[in-house]
Formats: structure tokens, C-alpha cells, sequence
């Protein structure tokens, strides 16, 4: 989203900070396994892979995973190519706004956001 003065950019640059300060500081293992079930995939891969069900698709296939990768903070969903950080998937499973996600987990997990550049 471009945005249209600089008070929409500054605030942009502002939550983009907030989303890196959060990824940093919130296990999306964590995260993940307070909204369902989590299990290590594949043990032999340095820094270990889990996987789940994906929350955001109605299939039962345990073939096809939600792979939860903790070294690069992200998570991928074989099913419905649903990929992301731990912001992303409060904002996928909430279907809520980059903003409130930030806030969700702000306050979840008690943290201080920096609000300034």
C-alpha cells in the first residue's frame, strides 16, 4: 500500500518497526500451539521444523502440513500456500487489520512497542 503523505508513511514506518520488534520477541512455536496442536517434524534439521494443522483451511490430511520453521521465524502452509510471521498469522486467523495483530500481541505477551523510528 503506497502511502499518500508523509503522517501515512511515518505511521507505515512505525508498524513496520513494531511487526520486526514483535517477530523478534514472540516464539511463533508458541504462538502457534495456543491455537492448535504442534509437534516436531523433522528432528535431523538443524534448529528443528514443526508442524500442525493449519488453522485456516478445513482439510484433515495430515499429509499436508503446517510446516513452523522457529530459526527463520516463519510458517507455510502445503495446503493453502498461507505463509508468514507470527504478525501474519494472528492477522490471517483473526482476518484482522497488520494494525490490530500488532496490538494483540502487544498486549498478550506484555510488551512495550517502540513508537518512535
Amino acid at each position: 500500500m503506497k502511502p499518500t503523505n508523509l503522517d501515512d508513511f511515518h505511521r507505515q514506518m512505525i508498524e513496520a518497526k513494531q511487526s520486526y520488534f514483535l517477530v523478534e520477541k514472540i516464539d511463533l512455536i508458541q504462538e502457534v500451539s495456543s491455537h492448535a496442536y504442534v509437534e516436531v517434524y523433522n528432528s535431523f534439521i538443524p534448529g528443528f521444523v514443526y508442524r500442525s494443522d493449519c488453522p485456516f483451511t478445513t482439510h484433515n490430511d495430515p499429509s499436508i502440513p503446517l510446516i513452523l520453521n522457529p530459526t527463520s521465524k516463519m510458517y507455510y502452509c502445503h495446503y493453502c500456500t498461507n505463509a508468514g510471521n507470527v504478525v501474519g498469522f494472528i492477522r490471517e486467523l483473526e482476518s484482522c487489520s497488520n494494525s490490530y495483530a500488532i496490538i494483540y500481541l502487544a498486549d498478550k505477551y506484555n510488551l512495550d512497542l517502540p513508537m518512535e523510528l
